[in-house]
């Protein structure tokens, strides 16, 4: 059952598990077809980016309000709601009859409450769960209510795009499901159904399937999106280098493709993941790979350094919809730190006349223009514009040449990057 699996999903996700992890483990621990994992993946992605609009909706049909209502039933009652609301395809009398069968199952005390409160929802002739009155005298709410943010962040999105009317569209461009992109390993033919896109060997599939699984596991390509694909074209790396921050080594691998690469990475789950994915690709033989932090790591110094830093993840919160929950404003000051520490260590490994590519995946400008600004101003470097490419760089680039993504202009994740020569 696609809705108890989703059930299973969000409570460990509201536990602290990443949802792109615990979704998989459960979907994998299942018997479910295609279809009903497709749905399960919709409604725990779709819970996790409406959070806020749904408790919202339901808040008003809730006596003691959701925060009396114990976390489980919570839940069902939100699924329940993103049925109604959100999938048209979904009749509400099954959305209703589910989330009850849930809640019996779970408390069976409180199946009446589930059920008067969907039952009234679904009656409802229009769903609203923001008010225009508020657009213009509270901004901030405007958006945290009306793109399910909290108050936080979408304050730092009306800072971020100066005020209202042009924050909107780029929140809503951040509610929305992403594209998954694919890059090719190697040569080899794709699915009609892929559709190419502007820059070599960048893909957008429709789905997740059999054929696509195959060639992953068969090292054809990787699933890897367009921002991410385009930061390792922005490097414009043409010899060995060091990935100083590698993760799970999507960017090591497509660096592989030339030249040898050193991954930093202290994680042993990414270690193992990357290798796996190394040797499917047939780029074992290529990478190097360190567990380590990088302020640990030898001070080896290299040609080409890449810096992709731990930062809020803001940009990616489409994929990762719990970050809305999980992030807090403090965090932003505390990766700033954690980032000039990181860019003074890899400024140690690029060589003198070396390039050296600073990346991050939000849009604070805490964490973008105003780390490279500080950057500039304390180590003795020059910034870069963009190396050549076999595409238009224009469209990708701020006023600065720095590499500048969002979904809503780009249809890729929010990226930022800035190259930079070591001078001395």
């Amino acid at each position: 059952m696609p809705r108890k699996t989703a059930l299973k999903a969000l409570t460990q996700i509201e536990e602290g598990g990443y949802s792109h992890i615990v979704l998989n483990a459960e979907l994998n621990a299942s018997s479910l077809d295609a279809r009903d994992r497709g749905l399960t993946t919709e409604l725990v992605y779709g819970v996790l980016t409406w959070r806020r609009a749904l408790d919202n909706l339901l808040e008003s049909l809730l006596d003691k309000g959701l925060t009396k209502t114990p976390p489980v039933i919570r839940d069902i009652l939100r699924l329940g709601a993103y049925q109604i609301v959100f999938l048209d395809r979904i009749p509400a009398s099954a959305a209703v009859n589910t989330s009850v069968e849930l809640a019996n199952a779970k408390l069976p005390k409180l199946k009446g409450l589930v059920n008067s409160v969907l039952r009234r929802l679904s009656e409802m002739d229009e769903y609203v769960w923001w008010s225009e009155d508020d657009r213009a005298s509270k901004p901030v709410r405007y958006l945290g209510d009306r793109y399910s943010l909290p108050n936080w962040l979408a304050n730092l999105a009306l800072q971020k795009y100066g005020g209202v009317d042009r924050a909107a569209p780029h929140l809503e461009a951040y509610s929305e499901r992403p594209s998954l992109h694919v890059r090719l390993n190697q040569e080899t033919a794709v699915p009609e159904a892929w559709t190419a896109l502007p820059v070599p060997d960048a893909f957008i599939t429709p789905s997740m399937d059999e054929t696509l699984d195959e060639g992953l596991r068969d090292g054809l390509w990787s699933i890897q999106d367009l921002g991410a694909q385009l930061i390792c074209w922005f490097a414009g790396f043409d010899g060995p280098s060091l990935d100083a921050c590698a993760g799970l080594g999507g960017k090591s691998l497509f660096f592989a493709r030339q030249h040898t690469v050193t991954a930093v990475e202290p994680a042993e789950s990414k270690i193992n993941l990357l290798r796996l994915n190394a040797d499917r690709a047939g780029l074992s033989h290529r990478i190097h790979i360190q567990q380590s932090r990088l302020q640990d790591a030898p001070e080896t110094t290299f040609e080409n350094v890449l810096l992709d830093a731990p930062c809020t993840a803001l940009g990616v919160i489409r994929r990762h919809p719990e970050t809305r929950w999980t992030r807090k404003k403090s965090d932003v000051k505390a990766l700033v730190d954690v980032q000039h520490e990181l860019l003074e260590e890899a400024f140690k490994r690029t060589a003198v006349g070396g390039t050296l590519v600073y990346a991050v995946c939000t849009f604070s400008p805490q964490e973008t223009h105003e780390q490279v600004a500080n950057f500039l101003r304390d180590f003795d470097v020059e910034e870069l514009r963009a190396p050549d490419a076999p595409f238009d760089w224009a469209p990708y680039l701020d006023k600065k040449g720095r590499l500048a993504l969002n979904p809503k202009d780009h249809g890729t994740d929010g990226f930022y990057a800035a190259r930079f020569k070591r001078l001395s």
